[in-house]
């Protein structure tokens, strides 16, 4: 990261505010990397806001189908003008299906930003009932914030917990197939469809949000623009801009809003970005276990669907739990998202 930080700096005009944020975020990530920030601080500020997200959410419910009106705490006074307007023109109140998020942007930012620690609560060994309370409790925020992309994770979170971990939570397993195709797991799978397909045609919301994902009467779903718009965009890349990307921001439209991680770091900063980024994305895949190895698999499939998993915000706060992977890997130690559970931030170092 601290490579591909250096590497846009001069992949496109060099100015002074370019050398400024990319010296910074460089600095930041080898303050990371060599133990200078209390990660177990950081996590443990990240679930209380997590927490007091999916209050806001249940409220955010509450005041509209029990009330009819529209809680939104977000001061749009504060944000910038190109934010505000944007989030004036997304407002769940005037869409068919009421989308709450919390202070978050949209309910994918809350979904980006809760994932992981459900991740954690539900696959880190010796679970206890405070995790699991909270499991549930950011869950329900999940469903009730109808992002599709946190509908899914949060599910498949679940199964995996269920199926894989519930009594093979072991250092070094990552993967028990047969336990994953037992007799257990395909029934549980089969009465979550079963769940799933009455929930569908019963619950407007969920049918709203699956809709969204998958089938549009104007042909236009909610990955669309990420991935078939997008794939388009990148076939028109030859040469070096194929290597190094597109400089300045020249995406039209809504595209540049729009375009998932992969491709808009393809677009922008071509192969040498993809290589650079995804090279400390995937070698989780192979160094990290139990929930940091599933944290790394749904951080690189939502990648291609998602917008943000490459934007400055999520990759350093995706840093922090990573990072924390590789604490438990090489120390036998990680630093917990409840303080109860393990050792603090101090101990640990």
């Amino acid at each position: 990261l601290i490579l591909f930080e250096i590497y846009t700096i001069f992949n496109r005009s060099i100015t002074v505010s370019h050398l400024l944020y990319g010296g910074f975020m460089a600095v930041l990530f080898l303050a990371i990397a060599l133990g200078c920030v209390n990660i177990g601080y950081v996590l443990r500020w990240a679930t209380l806001v997590a927490d007091l997200a999916g209050v806001v959410v249940i409220a955010q419910c509450i005041t509209y189908y029990v009330f009819r009106f529209e809680f939104r705490p977000i001061i749009f006074s504060l944000l910038h003008s190109d934010s505000a307007n944007w989030l004036h023109t997304t407002s769940s109140g005037g869409a068919k299906l009421y989308r709450p998020e919390a202070f978050f942007m949209e309910p994918s930012h809350m979904f980006l930003y809760i994932f992981p620690i459900i991740c954690l609560l539900l696959l880190l060994p010796n679970i206890n009932k405070t995790r699991m309370k909270r499991a549930i409790f950011l869950s329900l925020a999940m469903v009730l914030c109808t992002s599709g992309m946190g509908i899914c994770v949060t599910a498949g979170l679940w199964g995996l917990y269920f199926t894989v971990f519930r009594r093979n939570i072991k250092e070094k397993t990552v993967l028990n197939m047969r336990k994953l195709f037992s007799l257990r797991s395909l029934t549980y799978a089969g009465i979550f469809l079963v769940i799933l397909v009455i929930a569908y045609f019963s619950v407007d919301s969920i049918r709203g949000t699956i809709n969204r994902i998958f089938v549009n009467e104007e042909g236009s779903t909610a990955i669309d623009g990420r991935v078939r718009r997008a794939s388009n965009l990148i076939k028109s890349l030859k040469g070096r801009s194929l290597i190094m990307g597109v400089p300045g921001n020249v995406i039209v439209g809504d595209l540049d809003m729009n375009l998932s991680g992969y491709h808009a770091t393809l677009y922008k900063r071509g192969i040498i970005g993809i290589f650079l980024t995804y090279l400390y994305y995937g070698q989780g895949l192979f160094k990290l276990k139990n929930a940091y190895f599933w944290l790394t698999a749904i951080i690189l499939v939502i990648s291609f669907f998602t917008a943000h998993t490459h934007g400055t915000f999520f990759m350093v706060y995706y840093a922090f739990f990573l990072i924390n992977g590789y604490y438990a890997v090489n120390w036998k130690k990680q630093l917990c998202l409840d303080i109860s559970i393990q050792e603090s931030a101090d101990e640990s170092r």
